[in-house]
C-alpha cells in the first residue's frame, strides 16, 4: 500500500516496494542542510503540520498520529475494519478514509474527519457516488478529496467538504468527465487532476484551470501552498514539476533516474517527493534544478529513506524508509532547528501550583515540572498543550508533590494543573459489643499466660 503515488499506477507497481523521499526547493536559493532521523515505528506517514506532528497509518489498520513522542490510534467508523490518515492541520483535525475491511485491497471507503477524539464521516457527492476519499484539509477546516461509484457508474469527481456542504469542484470535460483533488491551501484553492485529459487542474473561486503545459499528455498536481505554487509530475517525461505564474518547471530527477514525482511544497517552496530507477527508488531533495539524494543528508545506518509525503514550515520532512525489508514511518528534522528554543507556559485553577525546571528549553531537550497541591487538595487533571496527560504525572509521597517530565522537546508547551479536594478520611470502624468482649477476653488470656510463665521460669 502506497496512498501517495497518485499516477501512473501502472508504470510505479515495480517501484512500489521502495518508495522514494524527495524534499525539493524549486525557486528560492537555499542551502541543503543536514536533518536528524527519526524513526517512528511500523507504518506509513502521509502528512505533517507545523506542530510537527505526523499522520497516516500504523503498522496493522489504523489512522494514526504521531504526536510528541506517542503514537494515537484513530478508529475507524463504525462498522468499519481500518483507517487511513491523509493529512492534519495545525488545530489537530485529521482527515482521511474509513475502510470497510483492511487499508489495502478491495473494500469500500468513505472520507473521515476526525476531531476532538471524534470520527465522522463527511459523505459523498449526492447523485449516485457511494465511497469518498479525503486527502487534505486547511487550517479553516475545509476538506478536499473525491467522490465515485466502484460500479463504474460514477465516475470520481473532486470533492470539498465546508461548513457542512458537499460541493462539486468540477472537471475540464472530456472523456470521462472526471477529477480529482489532491490539496487545498489556507486561500480555499485546491489542485488535482482531471480525468478526462490527465492534465493538472486548479480549483479556485468555482473554476477548473488546466495547469498542464500545452500539447503535455498528462500531468498531476499533488500540492499547492499559500502562494500558489503548486508541484506534482509532468507525465511526458515522468518529471516532478513545479506550477508557478503560469510556468511548469521540470524539477528533474537523481542522475540515472528516468522517474520522478514531487508530493508536497510548503510555504517557503521546499517542495519534497521522490525519484525512482528500475530497481531503486530514493528520497531526493530539488534545489536549482538539481535533485539531492536525501539517504546522503541522514545518519541512518542500514535504512532507506523511500518516500517523502509532506514538508512543514519548519523543513521538517516526512516519508517513508525501510530497514530490513520492514517499512516505518521517518521523520527528518533539519539540524539547524536543534537551536532553537522553545517556551513552556505553566498555569493552575489555584488551590495548587506548578512551576517547571526551566522556561524554555532547547531543541530535542527535557523539562521536568512539578505540581504542589495545598493542603486538604489534589490533582484532579494535568493537560499539555490540550491533551490530558493527567495519568504520566508521578506522585512523591515523602515531597507531597506530583512530577511530569517532557523529553525529546520539539515544540512550545502550554501545561496546565487542575486540582480538586481531597475525599474525607474514612472513619476507623466502631467494635460492636461481641467484638470487645472477644477482644477483652484475648487480652486477659494473654496476661494470665505471661504470668504462669514467670512463675515458672522463677
Amino acid at each position: 500500500m502506497k496512498p501517495f503515488i497518485r499516477i501512473f499506477g501502472t508504470i510505479f507497481k515495480v517501484f512500489m516496494s521502495a518508495a522514494v523521499l524527495v524534499a525539493a526547493l524549486a525557486t528560492i536559493t537555499l542551502a541543503q542542510s543536514q536533518y536528524t532521523f527519526t524513526d517512528l515505528g511500523p507504518g506509513y506517514a502521509s502528512g505533517i503540520n507545523d506542530s510537527g506532528q505526523v499522520v497516516g497509518a500504523l503498522g496493522g489498520s489504523d489512522a494514526g498520529v504521531w504526536s510528541n513522542g506517542a503514537v494515537i490510534s484513530l478508529p475507524p467508523l463504525p462498522g468499519d475494519g481500518g483507517a487511513f490518515a491523509q493529512s492534519i492541520n495545525n488545530s489537530g483535525q485529521v482527515v482521511g478514509y474509513s475502510c470497510s475491511s483492511s487499508i489495502d485491497g478491495s473494500n469500500v471507503r468513505h472520507a473521515a474527519l476526525w476531531s476532538n477524539g471524534t470520527v465522522t464521516e463527511l459523505g459523498p457527492l449526492p447523485g449516485g457516488a457511494t465511497e469518498s476519499q479525503a486527502q487534505s484539509i486547511n487550517n479553516s477546516g475545509q476538506v478536499v478529496g473525491y467522490s465515485y461509484n466502484t460500479s463504474g457508474s460514477v465516475f470520481p469527481e473532486a470533492t470539498l467538504w465546508s461548513n457542512g456542504a458537499v460541493t462539486d469542484l468540477g472537471n475540464l470535460g472530456g472523456t470521462p468527465a472526471s477529477s480529482y483533488a489532491y490539496s487545498i491551501n489556507n486561500f480555499g484553492q485546491a489542485v488535482g487532476k482531471d480525468n478526462g485529459s490527465w492534465h493538472a487542474v486548479l480549483f479556485s473561486n468555482g473554476r477548473v484551470t488546466d495547469l498542464s503545459l500545452p500539447g503535455g499528455n498528462g500531468c498531476v498536481a499533488n500540492s499547492i501552498n499559500d502562494s500558489g505554487q503548486a508541484v506534482g509530475a509532468e507525465c511526458g517525461d515522468i518529471h516532478a514539476v513545479l506550477f508557478s505564474n503560469g510556468t511548469v518547471t521540470d524539477l528533474g530527477t537523481l542522475p540515472g533516474d528516468a522517474v520522478s514525482e514531487a508530493m508536497s511544497i510548503n510555504n517557503s517552496g521546499q517542495v519534497v517527493g521522490f525519484s525512482s530507477s528500475n530497481t531503486l527508488s530514493r528520497a531526493v531533495i530539488f534545489s536549482n534544478g538539481a535533485a539531492t539524494d536525501l539517504n546522503s543528508l541522514v545518519n541512518a545506518p542500514g535504512w532507506v529513506l523511500s518516500t517523502a509525503s509532506g514538508i512543514n514550515s519548519a523543513g521538517q520532512i516526512v516519508g517513508n524508509g525501510t530497514l530490513n525489508g520492514q517499512t516505518h514511518a521517518v521523520l527528518l528534522t533539519p539540524i539547524n532547528m536543534t537551536s532553537e528554543t522553545f517556551t513552556d507556559t505553566v498555569s493552575s485553577s489555584g488551590n495548587g501550583t506548578i512551576t517547571s525546571s526551566s522556561s524554555t528549553v532547547n531543541y530535542a531537550g527535557s523539562v521536568a515540572f512539578t505540581i504542589t497541591p495545598s493542603a486538604g487538595y489534589t490533582l484532579t487533571s494535568l493537560t499539555d498543550n490540550g491533551t490530558n496527560v493527567t495519568g504520566n504525572a508521578v506522585w512523591n509521597a515523602s515531597q507531597g508533590v506530583f512530577t511530569y517530565t517532557i523529553s525529546d522537546v520539539t515544540s512550545n508547551n502550554t501545561i496546565q494543573a487542575t486540582f480538586g479536594t481531597l475525599p474525607p478520611a474514612s472513619a476507623a470502624p466502631a467494635l460492636s459489643p461481641q467484638a470487645f468482649c472477644v477482644l477483652v477476653i484475648g487480652l486477659g488470656l494473654v496476661v494470665f499466660i505471661a504470668r504462669k510463665r514467670n512463675k515458672i521460669s522463677g
